[in-house]
């Protein structure tokens, strides 16, 4: 439903927002200490991942646009899968 209204980079970069999710599901949840001094690796290996998905997704045409705030139900979708 999601690449009906939305480039695949776009669905891509938000599918992988999963991994700043899991980490702040494990603090909620089970009321892990998931702090930067407590787990670095959690947050580095986190930052490394969006960081190489936005480079691979996100550069070119067709990918998420910043400056016009071009948010739409494709975008809603993605997140909530």
């Amino acid at each position: 439903i999601a690449l009906v209204d939305t480039p695949a980079a776009t669905v891509s970069f938000l599918g992988a927002l999963v991994v700043i999710v899991c980490p702040a599901l494990a603090v909620l949840v089970d009321k892990k200490k998931m702090g930067f001094v407590d787990a670095p690796q959690t947050w580095i290996a986190a930052i490394t991942c969006l960081i190489g998905v936005g480079v691979l997704e996100l550069g070119g045409d067709g990918g998420f646009a910043l400056e016009g705030a071009d948010i739409g139900w494709g975008d809603v979708w993605s997140v909530l899968q």
